[in-house]
């Protein structure tokens, strides 16, 4: 998996307080506490689905967004394949 580059946000007091009060809901339903960036990514994603509901033009810079990073991963998974190869002793020996 790529590793993320960290991206700091600053919240207004109101959104972070809700984004707490969601976490200790859930905590007193049972459920587990939810991580607030994963909270944040869950709000990000729901915004570009809904821009690309409105604005259609911006699918095929999504489908290039996409297709770099699957490239990248591509890229990387080979990489650590290749090196675990190198690792592997051979055969008959």
């Amino acid at each position: 998996m790529l590793k993320k580059k960290a991206v700091n946000v600053t919240l207004a007091p109101i959104v972070r307080d809700k984004l707490e009060a969601i976490a200790e809901y859930k905590v007193g339903l049972g459920d587990q506490r939810p991580d607030r960036t994963w909270m944040l990514e869950q709000g990000a994603n729901l915004f570009i689905r809904e821009s690309l509901a409105k604005y259609p033009d911006l699918k095929p810079l999504f489908e290039d967004i996409e297709t770099r990073y699957e490239r990248a991963a591509g890229v990387v998974r080979f990489a650590t394949g290749a090196a675990r190869q190198k690792l592997r002793p051979e055969r008959g020996r």
